[in-house]
């Protein structure tokens, strides 16, 4: 028990670490970006050099850049993200608003998709139909990209006439679903595949199981992998935020995104990278805890090295 306690301890402390190291890199790479946020700000506009002066020394740019990084980090641990130079409100105010619409489509889209594959999965496994079908289906959704997959729905809903709602959650949630599902259908089908070529499946036919309680007893086994891919797959899921919010002009994290990198909006940057970095190290703890708590077997291997 100490052991396992000083092991989280010490990574804990490497994601801490990590953190900061990371921190350190995204300031420096959108510092390097091609302007700034002060001619962004006043566009084909000339600001006076006085003007321009007091605002780089408001927004700390007179500073070296060691110093605006240490200084940032300090803020950071302090929850203050800055102020974004195009909305003219606190970082962590416009993240948070941005973080909660971003966080309903993530959960609710991962619902969606995991309900998508289950009834894939019983179609297959305990029906016995469709598979070719559910073959081709999975196949076109992981190899079209989200782009692929927003447009088209736009096209296919501007044809039909049917309005999909620009700024809602509706088209955003049907793209995500459809992106996630051809890459978890097939990896908890093969992970279902290997359990069936397990010899103790063949003792629970003998045993006379019907085939729609050794699937489920298949799945049982495939969920601790399945949900640790599912947690890997939060960064994808990210990415993809990007482009469809965007694209659906839905307000979440990826529009936020867009419309910052646009504007040399350098504070929301910055910030909106130490967020999704924050959020990609709390998954990375929770997927080892999450895997040691439904596979046994990991906390005892561990234990003993």
């Amino acid at each position: 028990m100490r052991q396992r306690i000083y092991r989280y301890f010490i990574k804990v402390l490497s994601s801490f670490l990590l953190f900061i190291l990371f921190i350190s890199i995204l300031y420096i790479s959108i510092r390097v970006i091609p302007g700034d946020p002060i001619t962004a700000l006043y566009g084909e506009t000339r600001p006076d050099p006085n003007v321009r002066s007091s605002l780089e020394k408001m927004l700390g740019l007179d500073k070296p850049l060691y110093i605006q990084i240490l200084s940032y980090i300090s803020r950071v641990f302090r929850g203050d993200l800055g102020r974004s130079i195009y909305y003219g409100i606190p970082v962590s105010v416009l993240i948070i608003n941005r973080l909660f619409s971003s966080a309903i489509l993530a959960t609710v889209s991962t619902i969606v998709m995991i309900l998508l594959c289950i009834s894939a999965i019983y179609l297959e496994f305990v029906l016995r139909r469709y598979r070719n079908v559910l073959k081709v289906i999975s196949a076109l959704s992981a190899s079209m990209p989200t782009l692929g997959w927003g447009s088209l729905l736009i096209a296919i809903s501007i044809y039909l006439g049917i309005p999909i709602g620009f700024g809602s959650i509706v088209g955003p949630l049907i793209t995500l679903s459809i992106v996630g599902f051809g890459f978890f259908y097939r990896y908890l089908r093969a992970s279902i595949i290997n359990i069936f070529n397990e010899h103790y499946i063949e003792f629970y036919h003998t045993m006379g199981f019907s085939q729609q309680r050794i699937v489920f007893i298949a799945m049982r086994i495939a969920l601790p992998k399945f949900l640790t891919a599912l947690l890997y797959r939060a960064g994808l899921i990210m990415t993809s935020a990007i482009v469809v919010e965007t694209l659906f002009q839905y307000p979440g994290m990826g529009s936020l995104f867009s419309l910052a990198l646009q504007s040399r909006d350098y504070p929301v940057l910055i910030g909106w990278g130490v967020t999704a970095i924050a959020i990609s190290i709390a998954l990375y703890i929770a997927i080892d805890i999450l895997h040691s708590v439904l596979d046994p077997r990991v906390g005892s291997y561990e234990s003993l090295h």
